[in-house]
């Protein structure tokens, strides 16, 4: 009698669990909503990673960067940075904006990034080429990323960011207006479009930069500047990683 009773209990215990898995894993699974950065899996964060030392690159601001490294909980920062860096050109990637920022990390001083005065600082584009022709969207391009018709689209390009289906678009556009009805223009279409405006700051050397995000793990980086061609346009560089 004793001996079935112990099968008994046993046996509930295990389909206690079982049923706890099939609801936790299976019918009910947990959804994650405003994921912080440090949460987020390896290969997003080396995206987020990546538009951090995008943003660096642009406003030269290394208080700023080292302030949203902290968000992804690494120990070290420079070895973070480092080992990113290291990955990217292993994969033949483009690891320029990461490698800048690795070795300011290690040598600079936060100070000396801000301390300058604003008339040496080059303006965020200055050395982009931009085309001034119109072109068309390929065909593979997402609809939510086809931006509003004032904006006149020059260049784009996209690939895979990393080892996931994950992919990087990238669009450089002209807008026949000053910087700011720009950055209005384009934050506004992409809250339509669900994303979040998470950062807008304007740049050393003039220009502007907004951070956006959708569903926590989707981000991108919109740079604004003034168009080298014409004084009357304003000159937009789009990543995101949708």
């Amino acid at each position: 009698m004793m001996r079935l009773s112990v099968i008994v209990l046993v046996f509930g215990i295990l389909l206690g669990l079982g049923l706890g898995v099939l609801i936790g894993w299976v019918v009910f699974p947990v959804e994650y909503v405003d994921t912080p950065p440090i949460a987020l899996r390896a290969d997003y964060k080396d995206d987020y990673l990546v538009l951090i030392a995008s943003a660096y690159a642009a406003d030269h601001n290394l208080d700023r960067a080292r302030q949203r490294l902290a968000t992804l909980g690494y120990p070290d920062l420079v070895q973070a940075v480092d080992a990113l860096a290291q990955r990217l050109a292993s994969e033949g990637k483009d690891d320029f904006v990461v490698v800048i920022l690795a070795n300011d990390l290690r040598f600079r001083q936060p100070s000396i990034s801000i301390a300058l005065p604003l008339a040496t600082m080059s303006s965020p584009l200055a050395n982009v080429e931009f085309p001034t022709q119109e072109i068309q969207y390929p065909s593979d391009w997402p609809a939510d990323l086809l931006y509003p018709d004032q904006f006149i689209v020059v260049d784009t390009s996209s690939g895979t960011f990393s080892e996931t289906d994950k992919t990087e678009w990238a669009a450089k556009l002209r807008f026949a207006g000053d910087i700011n009805t720009a950055a209005d223009l384009l934050s506004s279409f992409f809250v339509n479009e669900g994303w979040q405006v998470i950062e807008r700051s304007n740049l050393d050397g003039g220009g502007l930069l907004i951070i956006i995000q959708k569903n926590s793990t989707s981000n991108g980086i919109v740079i604004f500047d003034r168009d080298s061609h014409d004084a009357q346009y304003t000159s937009v560089v789009t990543t995101i990683f949708p």
